[in-house]
């Protein structure tokens, strides 16, 4: 099967979606398709399937893309690009002002037409398939995957580079920024930790993200900013512990939650009626409100106590993920959706 993944061209030195795209080529092509990552103005050959990787703000300013629009009622018509199929990793953005209720009016009408070109419709959770509508094409769930390679075989080494005894926590917290993010229950497990006596280490990985207000004085923060993927993932598997903040709930679109549960970490993390099953239901995960200050910092204090809950918790993790998460599971999940 020949499949062209389709991605936006950006400059930017992180990008998620396009990170997401290569390694999703890579798996299809390790299982013996014929894939390729292409742009929208390059592609040149006919193929089986045509994958749009799709978020309004990757495509044009505020969000509008009417070029897409066209491009993609091109591919239809003309047949050339075999299956056209929508991966939406973003519907729309979220309404709060004036502004994003005018930004997300048009990026609703925009993904609709979108939608009645392709003929299938993928998202990366099942809150991201809800918001997709229940029209023309119903949205099917493909998650996402970890973006970093396996750092595990570093985390002793990425441990003496923090300055973390053996008894020491490490938590960890992993964000593009503080958007969309509870870090006062970050600061919440860090209090947890420190207030039981422990020493604690705050990890704070990604480019944008900020250290949390209201972090214990005696908790040594390290803020490393934008590193390569071998060295992020070798940081991440120094951790004892992933926080997981998010405001609408761990889901599976989160990479940097899979690039945690493929490091084998324990998380302690948001549930809402967002939350996809497949995490509310796991001993991988503890979870906890979006507004439960004082319950991140028990649930944090009880396992940085209890070392064989977090192994236990963490081999659950890397078992989750690899049933669910591991590059090789979601070409499979893909390639039976198109099928």
């Amino acid at each position: 099967m020949r499949v062209h993944v389709v991605v936006a061209r950006h400059a930017r030195a992180v990008d998620a979606i396009r990170a997401y795209a290569e390694h999703l080529v890579e798996a299809l092509n390790t299982r013996g398709e014929d894939a390729c990552l292409v742009s929208p103005s390059r592609v040149t050959r006919p193929a089986d399937v045509t994958l749009v990787q799709y978020n309004p703000f990757s495509f044009g300013r505020w969000g509008l893309a009417p070029s897409l629009v066209l491009w993609a009622l091109r591919q239809r018509c003309s047949g050339s690009s075999g299956m056209l199929v929508l991966m939406v990793h973003e519907p729309y953005v979220a309404t709060v002002d004036a502004r994003t209720c005018l930004m997300a009016a048009w990026q609703r009408t925009q993904l609709v037409l979108l939608r009645l070109g392709a003929r299938r419709v993928l998202a990366p959770s099942a809150d991201q398939a809800r918001r997709c509508g229940k029209r023309f094409r119903r949205a099917r769930v493909l998650p996402v995957g970890s973006n970093l390679p396996d750092g595990r075989l570093g985390r002793d080494a990425a441990r003496r580079s923090l300055g973390a005894q053996a008894d020491d926590i490490v938590l960890v917290t992993f964000a593009a920024s503080p958007a969309g993010h509870r870090q006062d229950l970050v600061s919440a497990a860090a209090r947890g930790v420190v207030g039981m006596g422990r020493s604690c280490v705050l990890l704070v990985l990604g480019v944008g993200n900020t250290v949390p207000p209201g972090v214990p004085p005696e908790v040594c923060i390290s803020r490393p900013g934008h590193l390569p993927d071998a060295e992020l993932a070798r940081q991440l598997a120094a951790g004892d512990i992933f926080v997981a903040p998010y405001v609408d709930g761990v889901s599976t679109r989160r990479t940097a939650l899979m690039a945690a549960l493929q490091h084998a970490l324990p998380v302690v993390g948001t549930v809402t009626v967002r939350s996809d099953r497949v995490l509310r239901d796991s001993v991988a995960i503890v979870g906890i409100a979006v507004d439960a200050v004082d319950e991140s910092a028990r649930a944090t204090e009880w396992l940085a106590r209890n070392g064989e809950e977090r192994l236990r918790r963490g081999m659950a993790a890397r078992a989750l993920f690899e049933r669910e998460f591991a590059w090789e599971r979601i070409a499979e999940r893909l390639v039976r959706e198109l099928e």
